[in-house]
């Protein structure tokens, strides 16, 4: 699975959340879930953005010493969940510009097992925006908007 694989049919209905979409962070109820688990990503380097956005984002180009934390989301309707997800993360494959981009990715969940699920990335490794600090350790917690 690379960046890209986006436009292919899909029944995947699980969603890797590392951000403000995570339990008790600002947009944990964006979407409805039939339930969380969570998991990590092995590959890919995490980054603040600081305020006036105040997110954060991956680069799955590039390696980080640490796998990414976060959270594995069941959609409850899958279809209308992705479509609801890519238009609130300005998806590029439907929102010209957009900073993140939407593809399949191996996640581990904490039994040791891994699932494939869709994880929302930095569309390309040049837009990375002007201040964005690195999450060394993987952890993106919240800060206050």
């Amino acid at each position: 699975m690379t960046p890209g694989d986006e436009t292919r049919p899909t029944t995947i209905a699980d969603v890797f959340v590392y951000g403000t979409l995570k339990s008790g962070e600002r947009n944990s109820d964006v979407v409805q879930v039939q339930h969380r688990r969570t998991a990590r990503l092995a590959h890919g380097l995490l980054y603040h953005l600081p305020a006036p956005r105040d997110f954060p984002v991956l680069d799955l180009e590039t390696a980080g010493a640490n796998p990414i934390r976060g959270e594995l989301l069941r959609l409850a309707e899958p279809r209308r969940d992705l479509q609801l997800l890519d238009w609130f993360e300005g998806c590029s494959n439907h929102v010209p510009g957009g900073l993140y981009n939407r593809s399949r990715v191996l996640i581990e969940l904490d039994d040791g097992s891994a699932v494939e699920a869709w994880v929302y990335h930095l569309d390309d490794r040049d837009s990375l925006p002007a201040g964005a600090e690195p999450v060394p350790d993987g952890r993106w917690t919240g800060r206050e908007a």
